[in-house]
């Protein structure tokens, strides 16, 4: 039995090996190709300075409405496990109506959450997509070119990965190809 389980595994092994050396593929450092894109820096870079400055505010403004929400409801001393409309009957006719402002405020916190989200995706498809979109269709012509099964993006591999053949790197042909489409 043990023998068995050793040849089977051998087998395996083998079979494995031959099929990943019929395959030809290469590799991409994906970080360092968008880097080298004309414009690619500075547009990242404006999206990710707005992307923080939302947060920021968003994270700001919940702040306060926490804040504001403990000085309204330390007077109720706030159980555990009691919801608003629990808190709202023990709560004065003038606390039930700041409480209710505090909740439109917060909705209306919510709707401009999804609003700066809703603008950071739409700046994202008019200013980063096209490099992506270019990038992936460069290594697309590439790979039908020559024929090659896979490309990989090594950025992602190298955890994983104890030797790449440098050989195989193309990322510097793809950073060729994609600076040729950009204006």
């Amino acid at each position: 039995m043990q023998i068995k389980k050793k040849s089977i595994m051998l087998l395996l092994l083998v079979m494995t090996m031959t099929w990943s050396y019929g395959q030809n593929s290469a590799y991409v450092y994906q970080d360092s190709l968008y880097r080298q894109l004309k414009g690619y820096k500075v547009k990242i870079a404006a999206a990710d300075s707005l992307t923080k400055m939302y947060s920021d505010e968003i994270k700001a403004e919940r702040e306060k409405l926490t804040q504001k929400f403990n000085q309204l409801s330390s007077p109720y001393n706030v159980k555990q496990n009691e919801s608003v409309e629990m808190l709202k009957g023990r709560m004065s006719a003038l606390d039930v109506e700041k409480l209710n402002i505090l909740v439109e405020e917060e909705k209306a916190l919510n709707n401009k959450y999804t609003s700066y989200n809703a603008l950071l995706e739409k700046q994202y498809k008019q200013d980063i997509q096209p490099y992506v979109d270019k990038v992936n269709a460069a290594i697309e012509e590439y790979a039908a070119l020559n024929k090659l099964d896979y490309v990989w993006i090594a950025d992602r591999l190298k955890p994983a990965v104890a030797y790449i053949n440098r050989g195989k790197d193309i990322t510097s042909t793809i950073v060729g190809i994609v600076s040729k489409k950009i204006p």
